[in-house]
């Protein structure tokens, strides 16, 4: 299996002027982030304001973090490093969060969501009303099977619940090609979506990183009411190769689901029966 990393599809990127020197929180309070930052650590809560790249590694913040709205909101690349609080994103912004130890949750309400590569959130992913990402983000404008892609969550460690709701494109939590299987420890719920992929599995495809290895679901899954179709199949949900620890549920979805080889601890209803 190749798997994706958003570091590597960040690399080509080169930050302008708008760059992100961080102020620190005893000067300004949220800092604001309008530059690469490599290293540090900031006090208190911080921005990625709209129309601005802010790209920090190797970094610990201590407090939150908040991608603005705007025509065009913000870019946040974080990678490698910690934000004991929360990421909040908001119509518009764009957050690309690789490699992290995250304290809080993580909330998108109308911007664009990309989680990967052996990170760890100790809290919960919401996501609402999701938007493609665009030419202004820092990964690339597609998924690298050709979709646009809304809320894109691989090879990633999240102790709690994860909601994608509402997204205007493609969905992945995970996948057993170029993303990456996720280990969840609360319930999924990925539904109202333009298709849906959700492949956390099989187990030789996990991560061999402790936060990510014992890849699958811990609570219960539903899967409703999404249209359009999957990365590779004409189904709007895909859902295979799961390990889940609660429930399996599947409903509403327009053009079905492809599901199968899933390894279901409770019961097995709707669309998502073999």
């Amino acid at each position: 299996m190749r798997k994706i990393t958003l570091m590597a599809l960040a690399a080509a990127l080169v930050v302008g002027a708008n760059g992100c020197v961080l102020s620190p929180a005893a000067q300004a309070a949220p800092f604001t982030c309008n530059e690469y930052h490599d290293g540090d650590t900031f006090d208190g809560n911080g921005v990625a304001p709209p129309g601005r790249q802010c790209w920090i590694q190797n970094a610990t913040i201590t407090g939150n973090v908040t991608v603005q709205s705007g025509t065009a909101g913000g870019n946040l690349f974080f990678g490698y490093g910690t934000i004991d609080g929360n990421v909040n994103v908001q119509s518009r912004g764009i957050a690309d969060i690789e490699g992290e130890t995250l304290g809080g949750n993580v909330t998108n309400n109308g911007g664009a969501l990309h989680i990967g590569d052996s990170g760890l959130i100790k809290g919960n992913v919401y996501s609402t009303n999701a938007v493609p990402t665009g030419k202004t983000s820092l990964s690339p404008a597609t998924y690298p099977f050709g979709y646009q892609y809304s809320v894109l969550i691989c090879n990633t460690g999240i102790d709690g619940d994860v909601v994608a709701t509402g997204s205007a494109s493609h969905v992945v939590v995970g996948d057993d090609h170029q993303c990456g299987p996720n280990r969840i420890g609360g319930n999924v719920n990925v539904s109202g979506n333009n298709g849906v992929d959700f492949v956390n599995g099989p187990q030789q495809y996990c991560s061999s990183d402790p936060d990510v290895a014992t890849c699958g679901i811990g609570g219960n899954v539903a899967v409703n009411n999404n249209r359009g179709t999957t990365t590779d199949e004409p189904q709007s949900a895909q859902v295979i190769f799961n390990t889940i620890g609660g429930n399996l549920g599947c409903a509403g979805n327009v053009n079905g689901a492809d599901t199968g080889d899933n390894t279901v601890a409770g019961n097995t209803t709707g669309q998502c029966i073999p």
